[in-house]
């Protein structure tokens, strides 16, 4: 139950960390500090990136393990984590490298 309820909150709070750069974007607009608003989001958004990561990761292990057992639960998000770091963080990395 602790579990469920830790991935309700994580997701509330993504979301929420989602909506930032929305919600400075249109407070901020005309204000002439679009380079600082760019990287102020950017920083944001990876934030975001990093808590939806550990949401899949945790809400697809949490379903294996009550589904299958706690084995296939572990196995499950080390996978999951390894696949989305990959995906998040190794690959925009690589595609980065090659355009500069």
């Amino acid at each position: 139950m602790g579990a469920f309820l830790a991935l309700v909150v994580l997701a509330a709070l993504a979301t929420a960390v989602m909506l930032i750069p929305v919600a400075l974007h249109r407070r901020l607009f005309g204000h002439r500090i679009k380079a600082r608003l760019v990287d102020d989001g950017d920083r944001i958004v990876k934030v975001a990136l990093a808590l939806v990561a550990l949401l899949v990761a945790g809400t697809t292990a949490f379903i294996v393990y009550v589904v299958t057992g706690a084995p296939a639960g572990i196995a499950t998000a080390l996978v999951g984590l390894i696949i989305l770091v990959a995906s998040l963080v190794i690959f925009p990395l690589a595609v980065d490298r090659r355009a500069h």
